[in-house]
């Protein structure tokens, strides 16, 4: 499921929808930034997704959509990640 397929299910406008896409792009450039300073990139280390993600938000997938876009490599089923 999409972003946008997300939040026409949970009723979103249009608006609603550009937040949400907003905040998840944000959320995900803090979050590296976090990872940025919190992990050693380049290390081959992988760490434990959660982290830096709380799994358990119905948006998780969603930002760790964009985190991937934005260099941060998921394994495990995204139980485990590194940059």
């Amino acid at each position: 499921m999409t972003l946008a397929n997300y939040a026409f299910s949970m009723g979103y406008s249009l608006k609603g929808y550009e937040r949400l896409e907003a905040r998840v792009k944000a959320e995900a450039a803090s979050t590296l930034e976090e990872i940025k300073e919190n992990y050693c990139p380049d290390s081959g280390m992988y760490y434990p997704t959660e982290k830096i993600v709380n799994m358990k938000h119905p948006e998780a997938p969603y930002l760790m959509a964009e985190l991937r876009s934005l260099g941060v490599e998921f394994i495990e089923n995204g139980t485990l990640f590194r940059y």
